[in-house]
């Protein structure tokens, strides 16, 4: 289990000869803090994980049956000092039990949940969140914290909607990052969000999708005059349009994006626009609602304009 200060968690399984992460079993965030009791219940191959008495994890893996030792650790990859961290308040209890009984009960549990997990990767229901956002969506989705150094938005939950606020000459697509209900997305899915812009000056609003770890996406996105472009941004940030067009003008949009195999379609307003196939992208880190600075044309360099638009998500994330 590993948790940062921005609020982030992630739980791995480390090979134990090559030091690599093997396993992605879980990610997700919690409020944003400079200090975390963290725990953990091991038994067996059932390992139950807590943040500030928080069950945020529960998983079942028996590659390791046996423990050496238990372990702290810490990492900051961009840090220009070295890192430091307190530990404190260490407690370990052992699990009074029959061993017999608890390793039948153990891999009960384990196969109960393993069978479980397989029926939901086939039969996957879609989440919906009418207010999406960290501290918004008040059901089991992991949205990441919003911090506008990082991700060039601000963000207010509304009684109805998220309100999302772009600075004026802002030249950085604004992005809140959706991780499903775990960190894993299947292959194909769909995602809906509603948009409504009537505050905005011309600018965009939309999402993306197959998002990967460093910011390549598909990414759909409209702008109150009804203009619409389809693009796809690579590693280093540079924009490919894909399709664009344009609708009837309206204050607010309903966009569906669909990423099914090398097939991307995106509908407005219940009407299809556009599908093409692209193969440049086929795995999802995460899903993005965006903002960006208006411009006439579909995105490029932007230019700058103060974009207060509300949003709305219903993501479907079942297998198509």
């Amino acid at each position: 289990m590993q948790v940062g200060v921005d609020g982030s968690w992630k739980l791995v399984r480390y090979n134990n000869v090559t030091n690599n992460v093997d396993v992605r079993f879980a990610r997700g965030f919690v409020q944003p803090s400079q200090s975390y009791t963290i725990s953990a219940d091991i038994n067996g191959p059932v390992m139950t994980f807590t943040i500030n008495q928080h069950t945020v994890a529960t998983i079942s893996d028996a590659t390791y049956p046996d423990s050496y030792g238990i372990s702290f650790g810490l990492s900051d990859a961009g840090a220009k000092e070295p890192p430091s961290a307190l530990f404190s308040h260490f407690a370990y209890t052992p699990l009074s039990d029959s061993p017999q009984e608890k390793a039948v009960e153990a891999s009960s549990t384990a196969t109960a949940q393993v069978n479980a997990a397989s029926s939901e990767a086939t039969t996957q229901p879609a989440y919906s969140a009418p207010i999406p956002g960290f501290g918004c969506d008040h059901g089991p989705g992991q949205w990441q914290p919003v911090n506008e150094a990082d991700q060039y938005v601000t963000t207010h939950c509304l009684s109805h909607a998220l309100n999302v606020t772009q600075r004026e000459h802002s030249k950085n697509m604004g992005r809140i990052s959706f991780y499903g209900l775990d960190g894993n997305f299947p292959s194909n899915y769909s995602v809906k969000v509603g948009v409504d812009l009537k505050k905005s000056n011309n600018n965009w609003a939309g999402l993306s999708t197959r998002v990967n770890e460093q910011g390549a996406s598909y990414t759909f996105l409209v702008r109150n005059d009804g203009n619409w472009s389809m693009r796809r941004y690579d590693d280093r940030g540079a924009s490919h349009q894909l399709a664009a067009g344009r609708v009837a003008r309206h204050d607010s949009y309903i966009l569906e994006a669909v990423t099914n195999e090398e097939t991307l379609s995106l509908q407005i307003n219940g009407g299809r626009v556009a599908s093409v196939h692209d193969a440049f992208l086929s795995t999802t880190d995460h899903i993005e609602l965006n903002t960006l600075s208006g411009s006439k044309s579909p995105p490029g360099p932007p230019t700058s304009q103060t974009l207060a638009c509300s949003l709305c998500l219903d993501a479907s994330l079942h297998l198509l």
